[in-house]
């Protein structure tokens, strides 16, 4: 096939779960197809990393996308009421998107669009009459609804933005998904949140992955009653989540095991997190060049989500490095893993506490887990075994759109 992908940002450095998923897909695709990915950037510093893509064997096209607009207080208040989320109202098109990718399509004959993340479905306009693939790395509206019902009911009066901003991106979202021949998502409760509202569009799963050959050089040499937490530490979930551990959940476990520390590590903290590390036995790294060394050290990966979509790359490259994982529900929502199989959930502040501090304690219970984990990782969320369904969702894109054109010459 040759693929045309575009995408909402050169997926490199891949230190996201976004990013990590988008290169390596890419990378995957890229050694059985012809990939050109079209990268809508935001700055020009992002052309830096093109070299890294095209070693892939991918051609790049770099649109910048316009510079934001500074905005009075009347015209900041308008985003608020305005249909469009906050989110992509900041994100528009460049103006000469529709020209340039009029060329790139003289240039190359396309068998198949594949739209990577909901920011970039307002480009299906442009390739219309190629089969589309859009991927929902999330229900977007998902993260704003969990954020505001994590909390008592008198703070979700004072979270009306996010409220709203949930409104708006439930709207968009299905909109955006008319225009696709295929959608996919992440996980199978995603995927019937699409099939109730979008009857007539086949919705497929493909999973997020992670790379167990990436994380088999990870050096397991846990440092005594080491807790992790890995992230983009400015993505509001993140932020939420540790939070929510140090203030509800750590002060359970320092009670029994005052020798315990925790490790925040990922981008760009916000300044809620920066204050974290006022605790002696907290440490806020901020990016690091390579995360598996935190890994290595770690006894236990923590995941105290409470808002977010998708599904956690996070506890699958904690099943890679062979760390075991204790979870909220929602932190683990959408994998095929089972409690006391492969990982331990926990509900409240106090079992989370409880099963932190039980993990800790039981060498053989760590062991097993890890052991488990590991087996899943590799059999299910492998890289090359998660590019599969993708190529098989584009064919089915390919044979919808010509089934819809015999259709119409019949």
């Amino acid at each position: 096939m040759n693929i045309l992908f575009i995408t909402d940002r050169i997926p490199y450095p891949p230190h996201d779960g976004g990013s990590l998923r988008t290169f390596n897909l890419v990378k995957q695709l890229a050694l059985r197809h012809e990939v050109t990915l079209v990268a809508l950037t935001h700055l020009p510093a992002e052309d830096e990393n093109i070299p890294a893509i095209q070693a892939l064997g991918v051609q790049v096209v770099s649109m910048l996308r316009p510079t934001r607009p500074a905005r009075t207080l009347w015209q900041r208040a308008r985003l608020h009421f305005s249909p469009v989320p906050h989110f992509l109202a900041h994100r528009p098109l460049p103006e000469d998107f529709g020209e340039r990718l009029a060329a790139l399509r003289r240039e190359q004959d396309f068998d198949v669009v594949h739209l990577d993340y909901a920011l970039t479905a307002p480009c299906a306009a442009f390739v219309s009459d190629l089969p589309i693939v859009l991927t929902q790395h999330n229900v977007q509206s998902r993260i704003p609804y969990s954020y505001v019902m994590a909390h008592s009911s008198l703070r979700r009066l004072l979270l009306w933005r996010e409220a709203l901003n949930f409104l708006k991106w439930r709207r968009a979202e299905i909109a955006w998904s008319r225009l696709a021949d295929v959608i996919v998502a992440v996980s199978q409760v995603e995927a019937l949140y699409y099939r109730r509202r979008l009857p007539g569009i086949p919705v497929e799963v493909i999973p997020n992955g992670v790379g167990i050959g990436y994380f088999a050089s990870v050096n397991r040499c846990p440092e005594p009653a080491t807790l992790l937490f890995t992230g983009g530490m400015n993505w509001l979930p993140n932020v939420d989540a540790v939070r929510y551990f140090c203030r509800e959940i750590y002060p359970h476990v320092k009670a029994q095991r005052p020798d315990v520390r925790l490790l925040i590590v990922g981008r760009d903290p916000a300044p809620e997190v920066q204050a974290l590390a006022s605790d002696p036995t907290v440490t806020v790294t901020g990016q690091v060049p390579d995360v598996r060394p935190y890994f290595g050290q770690a006894t236990v990966f923590v995941v105290p989500l409470r808002a977010g979509g998708g599904t956690r790359l996070k506890i699958l490259e904690a099943f890679a490095a062979r760390v075991p994982v204790v979870s909220t529900p929602l932190g683990c929502d959408g994998l095929e893993v089972n409690d006391g199989s492969h990982l331990l959930v926990a509900d409240s502040p106090q079992t989370f506490a409880q099963q932190t501090l039980r993990l800790l304690a039981d060498a053989d219970l760590r062991a097993w887990l890890t052991q488990a984990g590991y087996d899943l990782a590799k059999a299910r969320y492998d890289y090359p075994v998660v590019v599969r369904g993708l190529e098989a969702a584009l064919m089915l894109a390919i044979q919808r759109k010509r089934g819809t054109r015999d259709d119409r010459c019949g």
